[in-house]
């Protein structure tokens, strides 16, 4: 079922009619919500036509990376869809999950 998921964001972004992107100034490049205050947001709010949550366990990944290693990387990309569709994305938070017994 995940890749039911991603097939709908993609279906949605990339096949709608109106495909150029608007930008209100140079300043802001990307609406990640934890980052924006709320004047902010309501400046955007009228062209916001997507919220990405992303998700990811907290488990181990040997020595080289940290616990949070899959929420961080999911939410990287959630950033990069951001940009590159701004204004019509809003990054929320990630949330994390799950615990790994295992060490």
């Amino acid at each position: 079922m995940e890749g039911v998921n991603n097939y709908r964001v993609e279906w949605y972004l990339y096949n709608k009619k109106d495909i150029k992107l608007k930008r209100k100034d140079n300043e802001m490049k990307n609406i990640v919500l934890s980052e924006i205050t709320c004047p902010e947001l309501s400046k955007y709010k009228e062209d916001i036509e997507l919220a990405l949550i992303s998700t990811g366990s907290h488990e181990q990944h040997g020595s080289n990376m940290t616990f949070a290693a899959d929420t961080d990387i999911v939410y990287e990309i959630c950033k990069l869809l951001g940009k590159n569709f701004f204004p019509r994305i809003l990054v929320c938070p990630p949330i994390s999950y799950g615990i790994s017994y295992h060490l």
